[in-house]
Parts: C-alpha cells; sequence; structure tokens
C-alpha cells in the first residue's frame, strides 16, 4: 500500500470515502476532466494519460472537498492581493483542509 492510502484514505470522513474499482487486462478506464482520482498499479503497467482543462466550471461549484481547497490553493498563487490578504486566505484554507482531514492536511500542496 501506498503513503496516500496509510496516511489520508483514514483521514477521510465516511461521506468523504472515493470511488474505487478495479481495472483489469484490456479494460480501458475513462476520467471525466477535473475529476481529482489516484492511481495504484499491482503489477506491471502501461498507463497511456491525456489531461487537459476544458472545463469553465469551478472544481468547488460540486462541493468543497479536498480537490476543492487543493485547487483554491494552487489558484492563489496567480492572483493578486496584498500580502496580508493572501496570508489570511492561505490559513482559512489549511483550516479547512485540516477540518477535513482531522488534522494536519497531508499531501497538500502550499
Amino acid at each position: 500500500t501506498g503513503a496516500w492510502e496509510k496516511r489520508v484514505w483514514p483521514s477521510l470522513a465516511s461521506g468523504s470515502l472515493p470511488t474505487t474499482c478495479w481495472q483489469g487486462p484490456g479494460e480501458t478506464l475513462f476520467v471525466p476532466d477535473a475529476w481529482a482520482h489516484a492511481t495504484i498499479n499491482l503489477d506491471e503497467t502501461v498507463g497511456v494519460a491525456w489531461q487537459r482543462q476544458t472545463t469553465t466550471r469551478d472544481t468547488c461549484d460540486f462541493g468543497t472537498d479536498y480537490m476543492c481547497v487543493q485547487t483554491r490553493l494552487v489558484s492563489l498563487r496567480f492572483l493578486r492581493m496584498e500580502p496580508p490578504e493572501a496570508a489570511r486566505r492561505y490559513r482559512e484554507l489549511f483550516e479547512l483542509a485540516e477540518e477535513m482531514t482531522g488534522g494536519p492536511a497531508p499531501g497538500l500542496i502550499p
């Protein structure tokens, strides 16, 4: 098992658990645009991925989840705001992430 499974999965609320599936040899899995996802390979694997952001909807339109907080944190880097305001927004987002995970938000990119 990976670090994500050990550190993040147990900290998720039961209503926030991700959908899981097993993909067998020869099967194809389509992941829609802007969906957060993770992959765990159990054996030698060849994967083909194509990623682009075509959606005009904010990830947070679907609810405030871990992906929403992550997207907001990353987008803060590109917004022009005064340092005190940026610091306040970072604090708010990190507190929200910690509330979701019940402690320090593992894997969250500041």
